[in-house]
C-alpha cells in the first residue's frame, strides 16, 4: 500500500496538523502489520506499507495559468516545469492520499490550493453529470482504487459554521463518501 502525505502546514514538520496524519499513517501501518504477524493478510493489502511526505511549503508549485494545455497541447502533462510535474506522478501511484493542514479562512492554505489547482492534467476536458447533480471533468486515470482522507486542525472550538465550505469542496472533488474527514477543533 503506498500512501502520499500531502502536508500544506505553512510549519513543515513542525504543525500539530501533521503529527495527527503521522499517528494516521501508524494506524495505518498497525493495522498492516498486525494481521502480518498472525500469518494473516489484511483484506487488499500486501502487507508492505510505503509512505512519501511532501512538505508543500518547500515546494516550488506555481499557480495553474489556465491555459489548458494539459488538456490540448500537451495532454496529461502541464507545461510548468517545476515540482508539481513530480508531485502528480505521487498522486496517481498513491492508494492513499492525505491531505493534512490546518483551516486558513475557512478553506485550504494557499499555497496547497495552488497544488490543488494544478491537479488539472489527471482530468479530460469533457464533462459529466454527477451522482450529485452538478457537472464535473472525467477522470483522465482510473484512481478508483484511490482513497483520499482529509486531516485538517483549527482554533476553533467547534466543526459547526467553520467547515462546512471545506467539506463540501471535498465532498464535490471525491464524491460524497470518497474521503474520510478527521477534524480536529
Amino acid at each position: 500500500m503506498k500512501v502520499l502525505v500531502l502536508n500544506g502546514s505553512p510549519r513543515a514538520k513542525g504543525s500539530n496538523t501533521v503529527k495527527i496524519a503521522h499517528a494516521f499513517v501508524d494506524g495505518v501501518r498497525d493495522a498492516l502489520e498486525g494481521p502480518k504477524a498472525k500469518g494473516l493478510q489484511a483484506p487488499g493489502a500486501d502487507g508492505n506499507l510505503t509512505v512519501d511526505e511532501i512538505d508543500v511549503i518547500s515546494k516550488q508549485v506555481g499557480p495553474c495559468r489556465g491555459c489548458f494545455s494539459c488538456w490540448t497541447k500537451t495532454p496529461g502533462s502541464c507545461v510548468i516545469r517545476d515540482d508539481m510535474t513530480d508531485i502528480l506522478e505521487k498522486i496517481k501511484a498513491a492508494d492513499v492520499v492525505v491531505w493534512s493542514f490546518p483551516l486558513y479562512y475557512f478553506g485550504i492554505p494557499s499555497h496547497l490550493k495552488a497544488l490543488m489547482d494544478r491537479m488539472l492534467p489527471l482530468n479530460l476536458p469533457e464533462m459529466g453529470p454527477r451522482e450529485d447533480g452538478g457537472t464535473s471533468h472525467f477522470a483522465r486515470y482510473d484512481l478508483s482504487r484511490q482513497r483520499q482522507v482529509l486531516i485538517s486542525t483549527s482554533g476553533f472550538p467547534s466543526v459547526r459554521n467553520n467547515y462546512e465550505a471545506l467539506l463540501a469542496q471535498f465532498s464535490i472533488l471525491f464524491g460524497k463518501h470518497g474521503f474520510t474527514p478527521i477534524i480536529c477543533p
